[in-house]
């Protein structure tokens, strides 16, 4: 693997890049390959922000019941100037209608799971947002029991979710 910055330590390059806002994280993917590495694809760079206190809290919205009847996810950066909410593309096809569905953040990532359509079945489907690669996946491991509604806990354990009803 190619240096993060030629002439520097690796680890020096790290304390630089860490320190640049998360809403410039897109622009640094761009600069090279190992950049693209280390800020979209490795836990290094969150882990070293989250351990220096440099991570920074983002703000997202699940929002439904539009015209269209399909929900939109977007993003609030407290820290920025313009502080405006940012749609968040790439929200799975399979969700765009569903009701019922639970929504929560675990370090860089926003989880979806669970809910139902009009005329489908609760899903035991969950799909994850990682704000690293600004891009939605499905998570190979489904939930326990089909969820269909959004009233149950989600609780957060060291690096798990766990749903239950009230």
């Amino acid at each position: 693997m190619a240096s993060l910055i030629p002439g520097l330590p690796d680890d020096v390059a790290l304390f630089c890049l860490a320190r640049v806002p998360r809403r410039l994280h897109p622009l640094l993917r761009c600069v090279s390959r190992s950049w693209r590495d280390v800020v979209g694809s490795s836990d290094a760079l969150y882990t070293y922000r989250k351990k220096h206190s440099l991570d920074e809290t983002w703000v997202y919205a699940l929002c439904g019941g539009d015209k269209s009847d399909e929900h939109s996810c977007y993003v609030l950066d407290p820290n920025s100037k313009t502080r405006c909410w940012r749609l968040v593309r790439g929200l799975p096809q399979q969700c765009m209608r569903r009701k019922g569905m639970g929504f929560e953040a675990l370090g860089r990532r926003c989880y979806l799971m669970g809910g139902c359509g009009w005329f489908q079945d609760a899903t035991d489907e969950v799909y994850c947002y990682d704000a690293a690669v600004d891009a939605w996946d499905a998570v190979a491991a489904p939930m326990a029991t089909p969820r269909y509604t959004a009233i149950y806990r989600i609780a957060i354990r060291p690096a798990m979710l766990y749903g239950s009803e009230y």
